[in-house]
């Protein structure tokens, strides 16, 4: 999603407030295995 954030927007304006380090903020559930690892590469989660 991140990737494509550009796409986005132009599909629901909304999008353009999207912010990867605060995309875990309230994460009520433990992350997807490919998730977490996402997040990871991308320094989200230390």
């Amino acid at each position: 999603m991140y990737e494509n954030q550009e796409f986005l927007i132009n599909v629901h304006p909304i999008t353009k407030y999207m912010v990867l380090e605060q995309a875990l903020n309230g994460q009520p559930f433990p992350l997807h295995p490919g998730a977490e690892k996402y997040y990871r590469e991308m320094g989200v989660i230390k």
